[in-house]
């Protein structure tokens, strides 16, 4: 999870797109726990970054990522 919190937080505005960009995909990998421990946070931090095609990304993912969370509070 380090590698991915870093992604997240990354300087370059490209890592922290494919990040957004792969959310979905990065949120089945781990499973429940680790995205609500990690991978909520960082989408939040991802909402709010300075470059507007980052945060275009992962407003795409909004519909999806609220999809999975739902499914997962219901599995738990």
């Amino acid at each position: 999870m380090p590698t991915l919190r870093q992604a997240a937080d990354d300087k370059s505005w490209r890592v922290r797109y494919m990040v957004a960009d792969k959310f979905i995909e990065l949120q089945k990998a781990v499973g429940p726990t680790i995205t609500k421990n990690d991978l909520v946070p960082a989408f939040q931090n991802l909402l709010k970054d300075c470059e507007a095609e980052v945060r275009a990304a992962t407003c795409s993912k909004i519909k999806g990522e609220s999809r999975l969370r739902t499914m997962s509070t219901c599995l738990a």
